[in-house]
């Protein structure tokens, strides 16, 4: 499949994914300091779902690194990278096995997603004293992920819908 025939698709789902960025962005975090929901998410996991890796790998990686320019800078844009790649990596390799829900793909891309900023933060101040984050990282993992997943799950099919008419 050529690249030609996903362009619409991905140029389409890179600027959903940046302004949903964006609006994360403007948002406070959720009671944990740098925890958030993580909207981007919803559309690389549907793109997960509907086709090769290929294309929501280009527009995660896209969306990063616009995103990281545009808005955070590049420390942040490094913390996203490894979240986003190791997260959208395990999510393929879940809706792979077709054994869970679009849900327990988002709850473990979510989790993988704060392992993998842990342990670039433990790399980067160079101390292991920041691993007792990781009972608040597992809880927002599952709580953002649930989310994702419910909202993936309502707009899939409606999307799919509205394309086919």
């Amino acid at each position: 499949m050529s690249l030609k025939k996903f362009l619409p698709i991905m140029s389409i789902s890179i600027a959903l994914s940046l302004i949903l960025s964006y609006i994360e962005f403007l948002l406070p975090s959720i009671g944990v300091p740098g925890v958030k929901l993580g909207l981007a998410n919803l559309i690389i996991l549907m793109l997960l779902i509907k086709y090769p890796l290929k294309v929501p790998a280009a527009v995660n990686i896209l969306r990063i690194l616009l995103a990281g320019f545009m808005f955070t800078g590049p420390i942040a844009m490094m913390f996203s990278l490894a979240g986003g790649l190791s997260s959208m990596l395990i999510m393929k390799l879940a809706t792979k096995l077709k054994v869970f829900s679009n849900i327990g793909v988002s709850v473990a891309g979510s989790c993988i997603h704060n392992f993998a900023q842990l342990i670039v933060a433990i790399v980067i101040l160079d101390t292991f004293n920041i691993i007792y984050y990781i009972p608040a990282l597992i809880v927002s993992g599952i709580i953002s992920g649930v989310a994702i997943g419910i909202l993936t799950t309502i707009a899939l099919p409606r999307i799919e819908a509205a394309a086919n008419r």
